[in-house]
């Protein structure tokens, strides 16, 4: 017959009693005897030496603490006063450009500055004259674009009439487009 030995079932109760004899020896011993003047001496002189270095520990912290705050407050003083945030305002915040001025300039068209007239019957007429003048460039601009469009369309292969509002009346293919085209 086999026996079989529950290590796990034991290991509980063996820690309990070794833990048990460690305890009664070390309650039988007795402390060391620091009646005799030679003893006590010896442990006067570990507990300065101990209070010493603790001493020395301190002071050692407190000058690296010292230096190390000389050095911040160096560093604060180096540093540059940023400029702080502000909040927008509200509503959009518009920036001037004068790209128009710089295209006006780069075509060679640099005109005055507009000066406006002090009395209203001189603005009216100002603005008067400022949309006749836009109307013109306008109907200048869609007059090059139709003529742009009917010349690609040519290109292409067809013949287009347009209206005097600028739709396409008739369309008619004059010849097929080449290949590469």
């Amino acid at each position: 017959m086999k026996s079989n030995f529950d290590f796990q079932r034991w290991l509980p109760l063996g820690l309990v009693v070794l833990a048990g004899l460690i305890l009664f020896f070390g309650l039988r011993s007795s402390p060391p005897d620091l009646s005799s003047a030679e003893q006590m001496k010896k442990a006067q002189n570990a507990v300065n030496e101990h209070l010493r270095r603790t001493a020395e520990q301190i002071e050692m912290q407190k000058r690296q603490m010292s230096i190390r705050n000389w050095q911040l407050v160096n560093e604060f003083d180096r540093t540059v006063v940023e400029k702080p945030y502000t909040p927008p305002k509200e509503g959009t915040e518009l920036q001037e450009q004068n790209s128009a001025k710089a295209v006006a300039r780069d075509l060679g068209v640099d005109a005055p500055p507009p000066t406006l007239p002090n009395n209203p019957a001189d603005l009216v007429q100002h603005q008067l004259f400022e949309a006749e003048v836009n109307r013109k460039s306008s109907d200048a601009y869609r007059k090059e674009y139709a003529r742009q469009f009917i010349e690609n369309a040519r290109r292409g292969g067809w013949e287009l009439k347009l209206s005097d509002d600028y739709r396409v009346i008739s369309a008619k293919r004059i010849r097929q487009p080449s290949a590469n085209y």
